[in-house]
């Protein structure tokens, strides 16, 4: 799945007697989910598995539940991925069950940023993601480089600390100059839709 907007319902993946292998999920904004963000679940059936599934540059922000979630027979739930994302403003966890979270911001979560065994990984950050404008849809990181506010009719004069703060391993080269060198987290991460940087 890549670039989608989705308000309900979220992402769910249900491994129910087969195994689910292989996915990927890429630039998805989830808001305002009235489930979980994303739930990854295996049955108790034999051969429910899933495995190697990777989410990046994603936005999960302001579900009733959990940002991302792991349940049933966890585990039969293997390798998931998540890099480059924004999770913020869930009503329960950020990330709940065993994933590995890498350059994420996830944030103000109401039972906590991460539980069931998931915790901060490799460049994980906890700060508010600055979006421009997260009541009206717009989930642009504000940037003084490069972030016009068209309500107020001005430059932007704060920056989001999520640009420039993905894996540096991660391609930016579709991102406008100035980039930084590095991409941004979130949806717009390695888009021509990205929020510039301070320095080149």
């Amino acid at each position: 799945m890549y670039g989608n907007y989705r308000d309900t319902p979220a992402i769910a993946i249900y491994a129910r007697g087969t195994p689910i292998e292989n996915e990927l999920f890429i630039g998805n904004i989830i808001v305002r989910s009235v489930y979980h963000g994303v739930r990854l679940w295996a049955t108790e059936e034999g051969g429910s598995r899933i495995k190697n599934v990777t989410f990046i540059n994603n936005v999960i922000y302001g579900a009733k539940k959990s940002g991302i979630i792991l349940e049933g027979k966890t585990k039969s739930i293997t390798n998931v991925l998540v890099k480059n994302c924004i999770i913020a403003n869930n009503g329960e966890y950020g990330i709940y069950g065993k994933v590995t979270s890498i350059y994420n911001d996830v944030w103000n979560n109401g039972k906590g940023n991460y539980g069931g065994g998931a915790k901060p990984g490799v460049g994980d950050i906890s700060v508010d993601p600055l979006f421009a404008d997260p009541a009206h849809g717009d989930f642009h990181l504000k940037s003084e480089a490069g972030r016009w506010d068209p309500n107020q009719k001005r430059w932007v004069k704060v920056t989001s600390p999520c640009i420039d703060a993905g894996d540096p391993s991660s391609d930016f080269s579709k991102e406008p100059e100035p980039n930084g060198g590095r991409i941004n987290m979130g949806a717009y991460g390695n888009t021509e839709e990205a929020s510039k940087s301070l320095k080149e």
